[in-house]
């Protein structure tokens, strides 16, 4: 079983549950009550870590959420993600020991985001290779919009984690 904390529950997720026995945590189920003893998908929340940091409604309960979700990681395996530009793992790996960066362009989303991943006993598996541009721009992408990841960028996370819990 892989658990994903920190879900969007109109996500890829919950409808990926149950093809590959996923163990979900959104905001009503609350990460923090995950107890560990599976690989760990984390995608904590950014709006406090962020290169908007400054325009975010201070959240302490967010905040500290990403050091848990770290923790989780780094006890469980698994990956931690986080947009390219978070202070948080810049912080918490300052050497960016096994970080990576990918564009979700490559798996569908209309614009580069960019996002950072961090790795805890687990080879990455290949990005997918597109020669596809982006077709917009982040400010193009309604607001709403601009944190929901793709279907195929939720199973290339699963399946890396699938290595150690196959």
């Amino acid at each position: 079983m892989i658990s994903v904390l920190c879900i969007d529950p109109k996500g890829y997720y919950p409808k990926l549950q149950y093809k590959y026995n996923l163990d979900l945590w959104d905001a009503n189920r609350d990460a923090y009550n995950f107890k560990g003893g599976n690989v760990v998908i984390a995608h904590p929340p950014c709006q406090q870590w962020s290169r908007m940091k400054a325009f975010a409604k201070p959240n302490e309960y967010q905040k500290k959420l990403a050091f848990f979700c770290w923790d989780k990681v780094n006890e469980n395996g698994g990956i931690f993600e986080h947009p390219v530009g978070s202070s948080f793992i810049k912080m918490v790996n300052p050497n960016f020991d096994n970080v990576y960066r990918v564009f979700q362009k490559d798996f569908g989303f209309p614009t580069n985001k960019a996002t950072l991943l961090y790795f805890k006993n687990i080879k990455p598996l290949p990005v997918p290779l597109t020669f596809q541009p982006a077709t917009k721009t982040h400010e193009q992408i309604a607001y709403v919009k601009r944190s929901i990841m793709t279907l195929s960028f939720c199973e290339w996370l699963i399946n890396n984690c699938k290595q150690l819990n196959p």
